[in-house]
């Protein structure tokens, strides 16, 4: 075994370590003054030491900014060495033996990854290392620190096979729920009973593979057996809650003939035009995320995806949405209970797991929520939502026939995940980081973005019967469920592994990550494998169906199951109960409001500033809102692009000005009080959030996740109860029809018979269509002089009010009730007032009311307002400013209308509820009268953002100068070509903008390929037959080296044939593309013929993946086909590793030679050297560049929605002059 560290050089800036430091003094450790980071690689094979001399120097480093070391390098500093725990997957090992074979090794057998710390300071204790260890580096559930040498191929025993009966006829009552316990089945009495009873009927015992199928598909988590069952309460008897629910979009589907196919398959499906459908899903992954945040949330993403890519015959997932809700991230670690970690820890594993996997597989994520309540605590709520986009004649769920084959396709199968479904299913204690840690998955978003790629391909050519994903209680639920109708047989020992020694039982009940079974017909076996594997997707036949209606399983030609499809699916129903409610016996409140304020400005600066309203623009600029090129309205709008967005709208389709919208509503702050209200509330919301982008909610569709305590305590299901009705009736009200939905129960924590129940929770995401995407509008004043309309009637409504909450800890007043019909009239022409282009800006009234709706508006745009709290329109008589200010009732909206329009906006609205309370103007000031006229707040616009934006922003955004983009259009002529010249579009494994990259070169009227690099290697296409040649951005082999190294060692294989055998290509290489060209030294290629890697695109100094729209500045350069008419442009970036990073001397040939094509201007977001952001080679033909000019080719593109689509004009020239040379 070989050991090779990786060190950043001297004098050259670590992020990471920066981080680690900061990280480290957040928890109170001030004795360590520096950290050093180290990549620790330990490879097996049968390599010599020049050999791996040569893997170290041309994979494993960016020789620009670090060094190798064979070995243990001895370093000065207390050490820590961090590893996988044996079993758990490393990502990393796949992609990096690709490179290493592709250096010409093909001995390698394994390669594990490690990281190694020195820290240096003064007096560092053995007390603050275990510390850091524990606080900071690692996770104990899936990570390890090294001690001594360890193996990396481990020596697992093999599986010899053992027949394991479970004895159950005989055993007692105590017996059976040990048993239960036991083997971690979360069965009760009365389950274990009837399993019991069916075995004796079978004349038999159980298998262990049986039992555990049965616990696996008898669980909460898989049935929903809280919401089937019938409740009792006060003595009736009511309908079962998931009843309720689909009771109400049955009623609506004869008038709304959109819905296509509702709580049948793994999404809800809507029509989107006559050719498409969309679908959407949210999912919880509460659980893992609290023992585990990073990988829980991280799985909890991909598994929704998967959801999505399993819905009908597989949908494209192209947006993501999530919603978490966590405890106070300012409690001291003294007062966790034992088994919790730290809510920041969990909010910062949390995000960055959701961000890291929804960027890598480049599905966008576009809207969502972070909320903070002290009961989240021991349970946080992770809520994780993706749309897709599907053919209308694949939409519907599949339908297999015995005698077609069950193929697994995607990851391995290994032990992380046991129990998933059944740890789910329960609530957590201070144990649980113990006892449950198996249960935790791991994910691997580089494996999942080639099984969607390559999914969509077999399903374009019709191979695709059936499909499903592999998530909760693994091939146990998937093969089970996809069998039901028909019978399966499954071969256990043809599942791949990713290690030996797996019984049979943990294979089929593994929830092993990047899984799905397809069922296809026998005689397209051979095509559909050969498919994958060009893709480099394993697939494996592993049995097929019968028609026996049972579950057949077999190791090594041994049966271990054979139980009735009838039994396992149905048995569970003899041991339904009804479940009881009971009215909770409520602590007194009072409804009236006693308070006084007597300074509303500070109020008002402490509300904006509090956690549940401030700016979460930490976490939205970290996620790549803009990949696959369809965001119309971003999560942050306004002219520095960072106001607060009220819905998300995308445009699937660039030749199409058809779109959709996504917005949520959420408030768990009134759940404490009223249930009912509540959900009613959080229906209206999200239907708000649609109106005031533009989105017709005659055709949407909602969403509901619940998130709720133990369903075995009565309160609980009363208040549960009433949240159900509350959906059923407002569906209703408002003509808005469930289409999925999920209930996550048990989501309670206890320590020392103390239980922590998280408040009454529930999620209603929503979806609707808008017509035409050029019409929509954002929340931020356009103007000054502008009328300031509110819309709709103010209550004493501060029950649950973010106002309360703050200036009082207090929960006390009148929930907001909702009056739909008064709602839905003034819904619907303010719609019709949007759509004639009659309204700037509108944004809805909710947390916070008045008073923070008009500031957001008003520091989003960058104007101040002036308005008088006695033109506002009240539903009763209120005589306190500070009700009027920040009362939270539904129902409301602030809209923004210029003088001219006034007649017709007021014309459309007539007979709803509006009045004109101010007016916009251009001093930076929001001024407010109180009911008595005199003026109680001026606050200038700029203090109120500061106090929005900065209590969770990180510094590098703190830093961050606002910077505005020209409202100027650009004059983008048609280009005439006398033949479409060919580019070819190439891909590796990871790369995730291909598609935009595809649409941006046929706009500008090429004829466009796209494929896998694959297929370059194994020479079965010419390059000489191309005029273009474009490296698109993502992550190829998962970046896990550095960004685009794997890829470039094989491009550096193959370029030499690019430049003989058409010299006069035009190349683009885009972010990771980019990368790509700087580490193989064809960029800027200072030496003829000699591609020496002498500059880099290292990590950004944040240590962060940025998000956003930046200023650009197009030099005087050399390239042949840069427009070079426009100097200021803007474009977007989305990168972790943007920093261009080169010696002076380098630097000085490179602007000698006008190779530096483009500058960022008024702001550095990576601080790269001298603000470079793209370059050239020396003969112009070859261009890399950081921003994403594929992302702004079409109106809508724009933030401004304006015609400054430089990616338009650089495509154009790309094209015209491949057409010429």
């Amino acid at each position: 075994m070989y050991r090779v560290e990786v060190w950043f050089k001297e004098g050259v800036f670590d992020a990471e370590a920066e981080s680690v430091l900061r990280q480290i003094v957040s928890i109170g450790v001030e004795s360590v003054h520096d950290v050093k980071i180290a990549r620790v690689y330990n490879i097996e094979g049968d390599f010599n030491q020049n050999e791996i001399e040569d893997i170290a120097k041309n994979l494993l480093i960016d020789p620009v900014v670090e060094t190798y070391f064979l070995g243990k390098q001895e370093r000065k500093g207390e050490d820590v060495e961090i590893t996988f725990n044996p079993g758990v997957m490393d990502p990393a090992e796949e992609p990096i033996k690709r490179g290493i074979r592709t250096l010409g090794y093909n001995s390698i057998k394994a390669c594990r990854t490690s990281k190694r710390y020195i820290f240096t300071g003064e007096s560092i204790s053995k007390k603050d290392i275990n510390k850091i260890c524990e606080k900071v580096l690692m996770n104990k559930l899936i990570q390890h620190v090294v001690k001594g040498k360890e193996k990396i191929l481990l020596d697992l025993p093999s599986f010899k096979f053992k027949k394991i009966i479970i004895p159950i006829r005989n055993l007692t009552d105590q017996e059976l729920k040990q048993l239960s316990i036991k083997r971690g089945l979360s069965l009760d009495l009365n389950e274990m009973k009837i399993i019991k009873n069916y075995f004796i009927k079978e004349d038999r015992d159980p298998t262990d593979v049986e039992l555990e199928t049965i616990a696996q598909s008898w669980s909460e988590h898989c049935i929903h057996k809280t919401f089937k069952s019938e409740v009792e309460f006060e003595g009736k008897i009511l309908p079962s809650m998931f009843s309720l629910i689909k009771d109400a979009t049955n009623k609506l589907k004869v008038k709304k003939p959109y819905l296509v196919s509702v709580f049948d398959d793994n999404s809800g499906v809507i029509s989107f035009n006559d050719d498409w459908c969309l679908c959407f899903k949210v999912e919880t992954h509460n659980h893992p995320s609290a023992l585990e945040p990073y990988g829980g949330a991280a799985t909890g993403i991909g598994g929704v995806v998967r959801d999505i890519m399993g819905t009908g015959l597989s949908a494209k997932p192209i947006a993501n949405t999530d919603v978490f809700c966590f405890g106070n991230i300012d409690v001291s670690q003294e007062e966790l209970p034992k088994g919790t970690l730290h809510p920041k820890r969990i909010l910062e594993g949390v995000f960055r797991g959701v961000r890291d996997y929804g960027n890598r597989i480049g599905v966008p994520t576009v809207n969502g929520a972070v909320l903070f309540h002290d009961d989240y605590l021991g349970n946080p709520l992770v809520f994780c939502g993706s749309v897709g986009i599907v053919p209308k004649k694949f939409a519907l769920k599949g339908r297999q026939e015995p005698g077609d084959l069950i193929l697994l396709v995607g990851g391995r199968t290994g032990r992380d995940g046991i129990h998933g479904v059944n740890f789910a299913s329960v609530e957590l204690s201070e144990e649980s980081e113990v006892v449950s840690s198996g249960a935790v998955q791991i994910g691997d978003p580089f494996t999942e973005k080639k099984l969607i790629d390559t999914i969509l391909k077999v399903r374009d050519m019709g191979y695709i019967k059936r499909i499903t994903d592999c998530g909760g209680g693994g091939l146990s639920s998937a093969v089970g469920e996809m069998g039901e109708e028909t019978g399966v047989e499954v071969y256990l020992d043809k599942v791949p592994l990713k290690y030996q020694g797996l019984n049979y039982f943990e294979i089929w009940i593994s929830e092993s990550q990047e899984r799905m079974v397809l069922a296809i017909a026998e005689k397209d076996k051979d095509k559909v494998l050969k498919i994958f594997e060009s893709e480099d997707v394993e697939a494996t036949v592993i049995g097929k169906f019968t028609n026996d209606k049972r579950l057949k399983l077999y190791y090594e030609n041994f049966e271990v199951s054979n139980i009735s499809n009838d039994f396992l699916f149905n048995g569970w129903k003899e041991a339904s109960e009804k479940i009881l409610a009971q009215r909770p016996t409520l602590v007194s409140q009072t409804n009236d409001y006693n308070e006084n304020i007597t300074d509303f400005s500070e109020a008002l600066h402490k509300i904006l500033s509090s956690y549940n309203i401030c700016s979460k623009e930490k976490f939205i600029s970290g996620y790549d809102f803009e990949v696959q090129g369809m965001s119309v309205i971003k999560p942050l709008i306004g002219l520095y692009r960072d106001g607060p967005s009220d819905a998300a709208v995308l445009r699937p389709f660039w030749d199409d000005k058809r779109g959709f919208a996504i917005s949520n509503g959420i408030n768990p702050f009134y759940g404490l009080k009223d249930p009912y209200w509540m959900s009613a509330s959080a229906i209206e919301e999200a239907l708000r959030q649609l109106v005031c982008v533009g989105a017709d909610i005659t055709q949407a569709a909602i969403l509901d996740n619940f998130a709720w305590g133990s369903p075995k305590k009565p309160e609980n299901v009363w208040s549960l109860y009433e949240s159900v009705k509350a959906c059923h009736d407002f569906s209703l009200e408002f003509e808005v029809p469930f289409i999925s939905g999920k209930d996550s129960l048990y989501n309670e924590f206890t320590y020392h018979e103390r239980v922590i129940s998280v408040p009454p929770t529930l999620l209603i995401s929503a979806i609707a269509i808008v017509k035409d995407v050029e019409k929509t509008i954002t929340s931020d004043f356009k103007g000054p002089g502008n009328m300031v309309y509110l819309l709709g009637k103010t209550y004493n409504e501060l029950g649950g009010s973010q106002f309360m909450k703050v200036m009082f800890g207090s929960n006390d007043g009148n929930v907001p009730k909702v009056y739909a019909k008064d709602s839905m009239s003034l819904m619907k022409r303010l719609s019709k007032a949007i759509e004639l282009g009659l309204v700037d800006s509108c944004h809805d009234l909710s947390d916070g009311g008045l008073a923070v709706c008009i500031s957001e508006m008003s520091f989003s745009g960058n104007f101040g307002v002036r308005i008088q709290l006695k033109d506002v329109v009240c539903g009763e008589s209120i005589n306190k400013d500070e009700i009027i200010l920040f009362s939270e009732s539904n129902g409301r909206f602030l809209v923004e209308v210029k003088p001219e329009n006034q007649e017709k906006f007021e014309r459309v609205m007539e007979d709803s509820t509006y009045s004109i309370i101010g007016k916009t103007c251009e001093e930076p000031y929001l001024t407010i009268k109180g009911l008595s006229g005199e003026t109680i707040v001026k606050e200038n616009i700029y203090a109120l953002k500061e106090s929005w934006r900065s209590p969770l922003l990180p510094d590098y955004l703190k830093k961050k100068t606002p910077h505005s983009f020209s409202k100027k259009s650009f004059p983008i002529p048609n280009i005439v070509l006398n033949k479409k010249p060919k580019a070819l579009v190439l891909k590796a494994s990871g790369a995730n903008c291909d598609s935009e990259t595809v649409l941006a070169l046929e706009n500008s009227g090429a004829e466009v390929d796209s494929f896998h690099i694959n297929r370059i290697i194994k020479k079965e296409v010419k390059f000489a037959d191309y005029r273009i040649l474009v490296l698109p951005g993502g992550f190829t082999y998962g970046d896990y080296i550095s960004a685009g190294k794997i890829m470039a060692v094989e491009f550096s294989k193959i370029f030499n044939d690019v430049v003989k055998s058409n010299d006069k290509m035009l190349i683009v290489g885009i972010c990771n593309g980019f990368q790509v060209l700087v580490k193989t030294g064809i960029l800027p290629g200072l030496e003829e013929g000699n591609f020496k890697q002498n500059v880099t695109l290292t990590y950004n100094t944040s240590g962060e993946f940025q998000c956003e729209w930046v200023n650009i500045k197009v030099l005087d350069n050399r390239c042949i086909f840069v427009p070079k008419e426009f100097s200021e442009i803007e474009l977007p970036i989305a990168h972790a590793e943007g920093r261009f990073y080169a010696k002076s001397d380098v630097l000085e040939k490179i602007f000698k030679n006008k190779q530096v094509v483009f500058a960022y201007d008024k702001y550095n977001p990576n601080d790269s050297k001298e603000n470079i952001a793209g370059i050239t080679d020396k003969s112009g033909r070859i261009l890399g560049l950081m921003p994403h000019p594929e992302r702004n080719f079409i109106l809508t593109h724009h933030p401004y929605k304006i015609n400054r689509n430089y990616g338009s004009l650089l495509f154009n020239k790309l094209v015209s002059v491949a057409n010429e040379i």
